[in-house]
């Protein structure tokens, strides 16, 4: 989304882009590559008050250099590292949220408060926390540009790879490997598929911040429910679209809500039906006309669902070949950009 931003900055004038970062990650050089301007402010750590107090002062000093009419935070960890230092520059302050405004993190950013609220979902804005109650908010979908589907070619050649004939129907999900993303609820439903012959799934995805634990286990859940011979863990991968663009159906059923989904998003843009959980920001992407929704947890009801979807070619290709106009709809960039800057212009105090 940042780099999204970053490459606006070079279409429309009218909103200039910089970017501050305390880490030089891959985020870093993606926005270095598209010729973003970019400022590491050092490391931050808050188990080490000492780096807190270096980069404060290096965002103060850069902000009363450059004087932009706006800083936009994401997230309350930046919020409550850098909100002190933004309150005493002559500028705005937006706090982004990309999840849930719970949680302690929220509880002493809010010591900082903002001047206004960006949500990344209807149902991020309904999480808000009180102290927020009376600030100007918006709710400004993730402006992303959606790679174009690939060729028949190159979707053949990727299941070849991967030992997947051109009839068989490969079934994907893309995200990290957290237990809330649903995982053990979507091999549970396919095991009770395993006899029916003709499918496989591509699990993507890595584990992140202590799930070492669980992604063991999971891979090893495919053995004991009978399906290991059917299920690919492919780990993290740098060419997601490539595997989306080669497979028939995206399932992601979620036991905890997704506070947007773009994974959901660029599986539509793929031309791919989505299969999700009927709750968070699945329900403001996935319709009737783009995929299925099911109970959150319910194991049989998505067995259904997919069962259906494996038989039915046809379904498949109908609600795939609504995709790519719903994901355009939701986050195309000329139009969230467009929505963003038409907030930050009416907001009142400093920024007017």
């Amino acid at each position: 989304m940042l780099v999204t931003l970053a490459r606006a900055r070079h279409a429309d004038a009218s909103m200039d882009s910089s970017f501050a970062l305390c880490f030089r990650d891959r985020l870093a050089g993606e926005l270095a590559g598209v010729g973003a301007p970019l400022t590491i402010l050092g490391e931050a750590r808050l188990t080490r008050p000492r780096t807190l107090l270096n980069v404060r002062r290096r965002l103060g000093d850069l902000l009363h250099t450059t004087r932009p009419d706006v800083v936009l935070t994401h997230l309350p960890w930046t919020q409550l590292v850098f909100g002190g230092a933004i309150r005493d520059a002559p500028c705005s302050s937006v706090l982004w949220m990309h999840g849930p405004g719970t949680g302690w993190l929220h509880r002493m950013a809010a010591r900082w408060p903002p001047d206004a609220v960006i949500f990344n979902s209807a149902f991020t804005r309904t999480t808000m926390p009180a102290a927020y109650g009376a600030l100007p908010v918006s709710v400004v979908y993730c402006p992303l540009r959606l790679r174009p589907a690939r060729g028949a070619a190159d979707r053949l050649k990727t299941r070849a790879e991967h030992g997947v004939g051109d009839d068989d129907v490969v079934i994907v999900q893309a995200s990290r490997l957290q237990a809330w993303k649903g995982h053990e609820v979507h091999l549970r439903a396919l095991a009770r598929l395993r006899d029916r012959s003709g499918w496989m799934l591509w699990v993507l995805g890595g584990a992140q911040r202590g799930a070492g634990n669980y992604a063991r286990e999971l891979m090893a859940l495919p053995a004991r429910l009978g399906i290991a011979d059917r299920v690919r863990f492919m780990g993290e991968r740098p060419d997601v679209a490539r595997f989306l663009a080669a497979a028939d159906i995206y399932c992601q059923p979620n036991i905890e809500p997704e506070p947007f989904g773009l994974a959901y998003v660029e599986a539509l843009a793929a031309g791919l039906p989505v299969v999700a959980s009927d709750l968070g920001g699945a329900r403001e992407i996935v319709d009737a006309a783009t995929g299925v929704l099911v109970p959150a947890g319910d194991d049989g009801a998505l067995a259904v669902v997919l069962g259906e979807l494996i038989a039915d070619s046809s379904r498949r290709r109908r609600l795939g070949a609504a995709g790519a106009s719903r994901a355009s709809e939701l986050c195309d960039p000329e139009r969230q950009i467009a929505r963003l800057e038409s907030f930050l212009r009416r907001l009142p105090g400093r920024a007017a």
